[in-house]
């Protein structure tokens, strides 16, 4: 009997793999090839595999998963979303946009799927709020469905529906209606709010199966299931629904019962003061991104002066007087230089090539029996709770502190990389995110309530930020000569002179082939310049990125730059990529265009701004040969020369009278 079993099974398996040959699985993208960066949610992994497969999501967007998708990334999945239902690559509309040239963007506008948020103007790098993402799919599918049903009648039970803008108002209740987007609550639709990378991915992956012709036929072909975890009951009251929206950041995603609150320093170095925490701050439910600098604002509850009543009127009440009510609010202040602590996700980079070392200050609360503090460090997001507190797969650091040390550090250069291998990441990045949590422990080594999911920090190599403003913000100066002169009789200091000839100058290369630019108001806070030549004008948008006719570039930490009377400047030597004079002829000018770009760092941890200088053009070459034309010599009025002995007479001193020199004042006597 047992042999017979054996024997059916093994047909059943040679059928299905004869199957499995004859009908390949037949989507654009290998599902099971998808490898995660560890920053997924658990549920949302089956449906992200699916939409690669389905070519309904892209590389750019197959990682960070829980940064916020903006309107630039969204744009580009709309896109796909209406390849896919149509079967068709829309051509892109001309660039009639100055803060982008990306062809998905010009697709969707040619289609009316967007629009800008000014004339010229589409804001690429903005979050993407909920409301413009319903309008969003509310366009594409009216380009891409026949006859679509914008029936957007019956119930929309949500109390903040007033803050939709009208704009947006069919959309949201469209998608509503066809369940494309549900309320983050029984009562509230929040259309103001942020979407996350996966989020976003599900969302258009379930309005292509629901408005796909063969979604049946591909729904047969989902492998996984997507696990839901029971969230919070609704909260009704305002209050208590808004703190806990300003605890967990995300009303979507469940709240930790965390009983150590964790701070991490933005910069290297140990912060001079601890973090104010949370149970610290009276009538605070959270805490400010920079705890430092929180700061309490009086707003006083002035009263009404009441009208003026009527003569009948016998009794005139006084105005009530309301105590000032007190509250916080973050203060307006320039970003700390030094390192403070902060709690934020992503407030911390530890530059891989300079101090790995990073400081975190903790402080228990409410931890009745712990014993000391445990803190990891994960190359994946922590789930958050008790059930994988040390078998996580992604921890690849741990230590201990003492419950009151306060403070403890982390060298990431430290961090155990044969860990990481075992964490699949596909894509080579930069910048790698580390999570690290503080959880307090019993005598038995058990956590204190939830471990929580920990901060977010960044380590890696510091990169530029993708929006560049190339606007001059600050002066190239120059001699009329290449290098100038201090001398008192020889003057000639840098000038800036863009009025009156453009900022042109020359360069000889028959004689001194070497400029001297001064940087006037350079950023003190630059790092490093890089100095570009090129022999083409530049366009007003073009970053130093765009080598195109670039003919000489060369980097200077700020260190490096030249330090002689005019400090500080670059000397730009022509003769190494110049024509060679020999080659020239008199007359014939080559044009270039010199700038310089600062780099300095940036608001945003791990990233570094450019600031640009203005252009001075240089003319390249020499003029013709002055020749000095002299009137002939003479003839000579005598026919021969005499050469006579003569001897120099002795001289002797027999007496001196200082001469009296007419007084200089004589007229004023």
């Amino acid at each position: 009997m047992k042999s017979r079993i054996k024997h059916i099974t093994a047909v059943i398996v040679l059928i299905s793999m004869f199957m499995n040959v004859a009908v390949p699985f037949q989507v654009f993208g290998d599902i099971d090839s998808v490898q995660f960066d560890g920053t997924q949610s658990t549920w949302a992994e089956p449906e992200i595999k699916e939409a690669y497969g389905l070519s309904l999501t892209y590389s750019d967007v197959m990682s960070s998963f829980k940064k916020n998708i903006t309107r630039e990334e969204f744009c580009t999945l709309v896109i796909k979303l209406y390849e896919k239902l149509t079967g068709t690559v829309p051509t892109a509309a001309d660039d009639i946009f100055k803060d982008t040239d990306n062809k998905e963007i010009l697709k969707a506008y040619k289609l009316g799927i967007v629009k800008g948020t000014a004339a010229d103007l589409f804001s690429p790098s903005a979050n993407i709020t909920r409301q413009e993402i319903c309008v969003m799919i509310y366009r594409a599918l009216t380009v891409c469905v026949l006859n679509l049903d914008k029936d957007t009648s019956g119930n929309f039970p949500f109390k903040d529906a007033s803050k939709i803008a009208a704009w947006a108002t069919d959309a949201m209740k469209f998608a509503y209606k066809n369940e494309i987007m549900k309320g983050v609550s029984q009562d509230t639709i929040d259309p103001l709010s942020n979407t996350t990378r996966e989020q976003a991915i599900v969302l258009l992956l379930r309005t292509y199966k629901k408005y796909s012709a063969d979604a049946a036929s591909q729904e047969a072909g989902i492998k996984g299931t997507v696990t839901v975890e029971q969230g919070p009951a609704p909260i009704k009251d305002f209050q208590k629904k808004y703190e806990f929206t300003m605890i967990s950041n995300n009303i979507f995603f469940p709240k930790f019962d965390v009983r150590t609150e964790l701070f991490v320093s933005t910069k290297a170095g140990k912060p001079s003061t601890l973090p104010v925490f949370s149970s610290e701050q009276k009538d605070i439910k959270y805490s400010e991104i920079y705890a430092a600098l929180s700061n309490p604002v009086i707003v006083p509850n002035i009263p009404q002066i009441p009208e003026i009543p009527d003569l009948d009127t016998p009794v005139i009440n006084p105005p009530k007087i309301e105590i000032p009510v007190i509250y916080y609010q973050p203060p307006i202040k320039e970003r700390a230089k030094g390192p403070v602590y902060t709690k934020s996700d992503f407030g911390s980079f530890v530059d891989k090539n300079a101090d790995n070392v990073r400081w975190f200050s903790y402080k228990l609360n409410n931890a009745p029996g712990a014993a000391k503090v445990l803190w990891q460090v994960s190359a994946v997001q922590f789930s958050g709770f008790k059930n994988d507190f040390k078998t996580h797969p992604g921890i690849v650091m741990t230590g201990e502190a003492a419950v009151s040390a306060k403070e403890f550090s982390v060298d990431f250069a430290k961090v155990n990389l044969e860990a990481l291998k075992l964490v699949r990441n596909p894509i080579p990045q930069t910048q790698k995110t580390f999570y690290v949590r503080a959880v307090a422990v019993d005598a038995s080594g058990n956590p204190i309530g939830d471990p929580g999911r920990g901060i977010a920090v960044l380590y890696g190599e510091k990169v530029i930020s993708k929006i560049q403003n190339t606007q001059a913000a600050f002066e190239l100066w120059t001699p009329k000569s290449c290098l100038g002169s201090s001398q008192a009789e020889t003057v000639d200091e840098p000038v800036h002179d863009p009025w009156s000839n453009g900022n042109n100058v020359s360069v000889d290369p028959t004689s001194t082939t070497t400029r001297l630019f001064q940087l006037s108001n350079l950023d003190d806070d630059a790092s490093r310049v890089i100095v570009q030549v090129y022999d083409e004008d530049f366009y007003d948008e073009q970053t130093y990125l765009d080598k195109n006719n670039l003919v000489y570039e060369k980097e200077y930490q700020k260190s490096e730059l030249y330090s002689g009377s005019y400090t500080p400047s670059v000397l730009v030597p022509f003769k190494e990529f110049g024509k060679d004079p020999a080659q020239m002829a008199a007359e014939q000018y080559i044009e270039y265009n010199v700038r310089v770009i600062a780099i300095a760092e940036d608001e945003q941890p791990g990233r570094e701004k450019t600031i640009y200088s203005d252009v001075v053009k240089v003319q390249y070459g020499f003029g013709k040969p002055v020749t000095i034309i002299a009137p002939p010599v003479p003839p000579s009025k005598y026919d021969k020369t005499v050469v006579i002995d003569y001897s120099i007479p002795s001289v002797r001193i027999t007496g001196y009278k200082s001469i009296e020199w007419a007084d200089p004042e004589y007229l004023s006597h």
